[in-house]
């Protein structure tokens, strides 16, 4: 985070520590926290998106959310296994999202461990209603059913 950002958090926790008290604060730190992370990975900045969703999880915000957001930008620093870890707990705390499914069969398509992938993505499809999930997650599964029966003797 930039200096900027540092004193304007500050002067949120300070009035937040003033008005609403510590649990206040601690709320509105860990949404801070994940905004800024959005921001950053938005803006392609993914190592310092990571920073931002490391303080939403402290701050036990939008925990599922902040994991799996924290997956995609380790997924898009090529840190497969990080990625896959952040997804698994997202799903820990909410076996039906759709999301974090999504970010980990990603993850195992770049790792080539396909079979998890089909596995991830038939989930997506089952648990998710929004086609900016679905429409992707179906072509991966057409794509890997293509090229198993490409494959098949």
């Amino acid at each position: 985070m930039n200096n900027s950002t540092a004193q304007r958090y500050f002067a949120l926790c300070i009035l937040c520590y003033t008005v609403l008290g510590l649990a206040g604060c601690d709320r509105l730190a860990g949404r801070y926290y994940y905004k800024a992370g959005e921001e950053l990975y938005f803006a392609g900045k993914y190592s310092e998106a990571i920073k931002a969703f490391d303080g939403s999880i402290a701050h036990r915000y939008q925990l599922q959310e902040s994991y799996a957001m924290r997956g995609l930008a380790n997924y898009n620093l090529g840190e497969y296994d990080l990625a896959i870890a952040d997804n698994n707990r997202a799903l820990e705390i909410n076996p039906k999202y759709a999301a974090a499914y999504n970010g980990r069969g990603l993850a195992y398509y770049r790792k080539g461990e396909f079979d998890k992938t089909i596995a991830d993505m038939q989930k997506v499809l089952e648990y998710s209603t929004d086609q900016q999930l679905r429409e992707p997650a179906a072509k991966v599964l057409q794509n890997l059913k293509s090229k198993s029966q490409s494959n098949a003797p």
